[in-house]
Formats: structure tokens, sequence, C-alpha cells
């Protein structure tokens, strides 16, 4: 008898072969998800649910045998730095491949920041979803925890925003529907991303996006749960976050709607020069100022997603079903396989031009040496799981 994982997955066959969603409807699946087979969010889950014949749990990630592993990683400039640490371009002696490698100094966080730290690297361990940053490892000196992460010569959408102000409504679509494909990733993993901003959102060097820096991010919460850490870029920040009220899952819709009106206008929706405590209330009171420039189904999306209420914000799965996302061909997006409206003009793989130079005029230490069985606990090297 088939289980119905193996259901799923033949549903997804059928419907990635062409097949149409009233046919799909007629499968017999206990689980009765047809319905999900629309977007390819979905597909990809019941995908990783029959692979691992499990559905996707990341925070139990996926546990490996040990792997000895010792690379040597040649840095070559820094990409940016900050109160705890720094992220450098460096390319692994092996294989040449280029890597960021964010490095957090020990000695300047604290042991619930280490505690954050270990959680980022359990989530990054576990997802795999083509916008979210992908780690290839993770490993421990005396000094410092590094996680070696993909390298986004793009930048960030905070300095594209920079240099161009706004963006038109084809490019706002085409990230903001990646950005709704991974929160959809997120969500069915019971994670709030709890610090999407559009320095957060890296590009690669074709153009697609990826969320970044899970530092925040908070685990085993479902539609339901709330949780009360006061945390975020204030900017972007729910109503409930600052209330003290509890949140949950909404909140990460809430700042995708601030992030939606950025790249349509050019600043936060709520944006003001008066301080925290005009913000705060601006934010509470829901005072948005919408431009005539700004197309009804953009207006409509962006409330949607900044309705004061989270019990009456729409889920990301409600947004996918959006008129304003309704070009969008999920399964072609979740592949990288759209026209890309904004390509990097990169002239060398290790170009950086798109990173503030105050970050790559600094020095660089030199070789960092990676041995993965020294410590143990914080150290994990990706192993590609045989699908077949």
């Amino acid at each position: 008898m088939h289980t119905p994982q193996l259901q799923v997955f033949e549903l997804c066959l059928q419907f990635l072969r062409g097949k149409s969603v009233s046919e799909a409807k007629a499968v017999d699946a206990p689980c009765e998800r047809w319905h999900l087979l629309k977007q390819w969010m979905r597909v990809q889950y019941a995908l990783d649910a029959w692979r691992y014949r499990e559905p996707l749990e990341i925070e139990a990630p996926l546990v490996f045998p040990p792997v000895a592993v010792r690379e040597e990683y040649e840095q070559l400039q820094v990409l940016g730095s900050g109160a705890f640490g720094s992220v450098v371009l460096s390319r692994a002696r092996s294989t040449n491949e280029l890597y960021a490698i964010k490095s957090i100094d020990k000695s300047k966080i604290c042991t619930e920041e280490a505690a954050r730290l270990l959680a980022e690297r359990q989530i990054l361990a576990a997802a795999t979803h083509p916008f979210v940053i992908r780690m290839e490892g993770a490993f421990e000196t005396a000094t410092h925890y590094h996680f070696v992460l993909e390298y986004c010569p793009g930048g960030d959408l905070y300095s594209l925003l920079e240099a161009t102000n706004q963006m038109s409504e084809a490019l706002v679509i085409f990230y903001t529907s990646s950005i709704v494909s991974a929160l959809v990733y997120l969500h069915h993993a019971h994670i709030a991303y709890r610090d999407l901003k559009p320095e957060n959102i890296l590009l690669d060097a074709r153009g697609y996006l990826r969320l970044a820096d899970f530092g925040l991010a908070k685990q085993k919460l479902g539609p339901t749960d709330t949780t009360f850490s006061f945390c975020g870029s204030v900017d972007y920040m729910a109503p409930e976050v600052i209330l003290g009220c509890g949140y949950g899952l909404p909140a990460d819709v809430w700042s995708l709607g601030c992030v939606v009106y950025e790249m349509l206008t050019g600043l936060p929706p709520f944006y003001t020069t008066r301080g925290r405590r005009v913000l705060f209330d601006k934010i509470c009171k829901g005072q948005v100022l919408y431009p005539s420039y700004l197309s009804p189904d953009a207006i409509l999306f962006i409330q949607r997603c900044l309705d004061l209420d989270p019990s009456e914000r729409w889920t990301v799965e409600q947004l996918l079903e959006h008129p304003f996302l309704n070009a969008v061909d999920w399964y072609q997006l979740g592949i990288q396989q759209v026209p890309v409206p904004l390509v990097p003009d990169l002239r060398s793989p290790v170009d950086t031009h798109y990173f503030a130079d105050q970050f790559t005029s600094q020095p660089v230490a030199g070789v960092l040496v990676d041995t993965a069985d020294a410590f143990g606990e914080f150290d994990w090297h990706r192993v590609e799981v045989d699908s077949r």
C-alpha cells in the first residue's frame, strides 16, 4: 500500500509533468493536500517529505555521521563588519570555490548570544530552499565561531535601494514573490524569521535573492503560538512586538509589507526623523500614506500585510494567491528559470563593487583553517544525500 508521503510525491510528479489540477484532485490522497501542488514551495516540501520519509522538521535537523574535514580558506576581501565580527570573501583551497565566511568573536558575545548562534547553525544546516542562504559548513576555533555561506556577489537589497531610490513594480513583484516563497517554507517549518529587512536580503550573481542572517529566528513557533522577545529592526517591527502582548508568524508578514512599501517608494512606511517614540506611535496606529503612483494591487497587498490585527493579517500562504502576484509562475520561480529583471553587473567572480568601500578596503587576516573535529558541537559540514 502506498504511504501518504508517496502519494503526495506521485501527485507532485503528475503536476510537474503537466497534469491539470482537476486530474490531481481525482487521485486518492488521504492527506487531502492536492491544492498545495499549485505552489512550488509546497511541491518542494512534499518532495523533501518523501525523500526523508517524514515531514521536514528544521528544529530537528537531519543528523549525518561525523565527517573529518580539514579545509584551508584563503581570505580575499572583507564584505562587512560589525560589533561582533565580520564577513569575509574566502576561497577554499581544495576546490577553489568562493564562500562568504561570517566570523563571530567569542569574547564579544554573551551566553545567550552564543545559544542563538547555535540555533542559527541548526536552522541553516537543515534549511533547503532556493531563496534561503545556503550554509556549506560551520566550525569554531579557540576565538571565533565561523559560518561558511554561499557568496552572493550582488550585495544586499538595502544597497540597491540606496542606488536606485525606488524600484519598478515588475522588479518588486519578482523580489516579493521570492521572499513570500521563502517565508512559506520557514513558516511551514514553524520558524519565525523575525528580522526581515533590506539589509538581510542578498542577491546572487544571477539576481535571485537569498534571506540571510537567521540570528534572531525563532524555532518551534506554530501558527497559533506566541513569543515575547523584543527583537528585530524598529522600522519593520509589527505593532504586537512593540506592545509586548505576544506575537507569532504574522509579525513576519508585517515586516514583508514594510519591505514591499520601501521597495516601491524608497522609504519604510512609518519612516520618521522624530525619534523612536513617534515611530512606534505611527506603527501602532497604522498610519500609512500611499503615493498616487502605486497600483491598486500593490496598495491592497501592502494593506493585507499591515493589518493592525495579526489574526486578520493575511498569512504568507494567502499572499501566494494575491492579485499582486498573479503573474508569478511559482514552479519556474522555484527552479530559478524566470526572467530576472535586474542582473548584477559583475566583471569577475571576485568582483566586490556591490559592497561598501569602508569594508572592502579593510585588511584581511590571511588563511583560516577549519578542522572539523576540533570542538564538535558547533561544527557541521554539508553532506549531499543520494535522493534516488
